[in-house]
């Protein structure tokens, strides 16, 4: 597997950690077991820690993710901090999918810092 899911109670964040190259169902199946579990602890922060992924998507998956997040959300509301890999063009997939989302109304933000995603879930300053 890909993706670790797993909630954090203090943050009350869920946090999915993704690892190499991970394929589309992949994703679709960390988004799903992601929300599920947002649901049992009924919060709508995510963290999408990207910092091992491998580049591998292409511009039509990342459409495809986002349009699969968008048909799962429904009414939905959810922010969520995805932490840069340090593959630049890893970066690069990453910053479309931020741009992607932002276009169709998401609340997501990418970031290279743990500490500044998890203060911008909760909104604090550091």
């Amino acid at each position: 597997m890909a993706y670790e899911v797993r909630f954090d109670a203090a943050t009350r964040i869920v946090e999915t950690t993704y690892a190499g190259l991970i394929t589309v169902p992949e994703l679709q199946a960390a988004i799903l077991q992601s929300l599920a579990l947002a649901d049992a602890h009924e919060t709508f922060l995510f963290l999408g820690d990207c910092r091992t992924l491998e580049p591998g998507g292409s511009l039509f998956d990342i459409y495809d993710i986002v349009s699969f997040l968008e048909s799962v959300l429904s009414n939905r509301v959810m922010k969520e901090a995805i932490l840069l890999p340090q593959d630049l063009n890893a970066q690069s997939e990453m910053r479309f999918y931020e741009t992607v989302s932002r276009n169709r109304w998401f609340d997501v933000r990418v970031f290279f810092d743990q500490d500044t995603a998890v203060a911008w879930l909760m909104d604090k300053e550091l």
